[in-house]
Formats: C-alpha cells, structure tokens, sequence
C-alpha cells in the first residue's frame, strides 16, 4: 500500500469515520484489522509501513512458525483438506497411510500449508473412485522429486517414536488403553513416553 494511501487509511482506523466517495457525511464504523505478512517486522516497520501505522496495526503480535517447524499441524491439516476436497471433486478418501504420513513428516516444505493444500488436491483430484486411502506412493508420485530431495530432513528414532503415540492417540480419539494397544505397548509405558515427550491426550 503506497505510504500517501496509509496516512488515509490510518486516520479513518483513529477516528472510526469514513466519508463514502461522493457524500459529504462522515459515517461511524466499528471494525477490526487482522492482517498477515511473511516479511520480518523489522522490514515492514522500516521499509513498507509508516511507523504510525505499523504501531496502529501492531497491537496484538502472533508469530506462526513455518509448518517444517510445527510438523504435529500435518495430521490435522491432512484430515482438513481431505474432507474439503472430497466434497469439490466428488471422493471418499477415509485417510493416509502411516508411511504416507511420516513421508510428510520428512519434507520441508518450502510452500509451507500452501503447498500441502496443493499437494492433497493434486493427489485426490486424480485418484480413481475405488481408492479410500493416500499412500506413500501417491505423495511421492506428486512432489517434484529433485525439491523433495534437497528439503527432505532426517526425523530421529526419538521423534519418530513421538510421531507415532500422537498418531495413535488420534487415531484412538483420546482414548489411552487403546493406543498403547496399537503400538504394541503397555499402559505404563505408554504413560511414561507421553510424559517424556509432554504429549497430551
């Protein structure tokens, strides 16, 4: 937004007034601004923003680190954009394979939740109608596999371990006995391991 617009804006956001084009009346509003940005808040404040209005904006700071930092988000974001496209091309997909899942786990993503919402789509939009279920494959199929390389990280035995009681936990809906069952383990591990690892049901 040029700066000569900004200060504009800036005073219809102080004085909660707008002057629709051609009246001579100001009208009260009563708004909210949620904005978003993938620059630092250093350039905004510095290089795109009025200083005023940075600090206008500003007021209440969530900082979203990329998805390759938060990789817990990939289930339920998987599950979100399975049910949204299923209802727009007309499928039944129930899921992903567990190997599907951890083979998201391992990818950067450069395009962040963009580019797995790409991803689901491509992957269902040309999925034949007798498949319920993302594979492995599928994913692989669908990644350029020379990006794929080059953003692929290595996830540890430990937070591959980690990966799967929050699966399985999911999976169980919360229910305790029942994913220590799944993995194979006993209560008391089961118990153990989510506490290490800070893991609520």
């Amino acid at each position: 937004m040029p700066k000569e617009f900004q200060v504009r804006l800036l005073r219809a956001l102080q004085e909660r007034k707008v002057r629709p084009i051609g009246s001579a009346t100001e009208l009260p509003v009563d708004i909210r601004i949620i904005s978003a940005t993938n620059r630092t808040l250093d350039e905004l404040k510095n290089t795109y923003l009025r200083e005023d209005m940075f600090f206008h904006l500003a007021v209440i700071l969530i900082d979203l680190p990329p998805l390759r930092k938060r990789r817990e988000d990939i289930p339920l974001l998987v599950e979100h954009f399975i049910r949204a496209f299923n209802n727009a091309y007309s499928k039944n997909i129930m899921g992903i394979t567990e190997s599907g899942l951890i083979t998201l786990y391992r990818y950067g993503f450069p395009g962040n939740i963009r580019e797995l919402e790409n991803l689901i789509e491509r992957i269902i939009a040309v999925m034949p109608p007798n498949r319920t279920e993302i594979t492995e494959k599928d994913i692989k199929s669908h990644l350029l596999l020379s990006v794929a390389k080059a953003q692929e990280t290595s996830l540890s035995l430990v937070e591959l371990e980690r990966v799967a009681i929050e699966q399985a936990i999911r999976e169980c809906k919360g229910n305790k006995s029942k994913a220590a069952k799944v993995l194979g383990i006993s209560r008391d591990t089961f118990y153990k391991k989510t506490k290490l690892f800070e893991i609520e049901a």
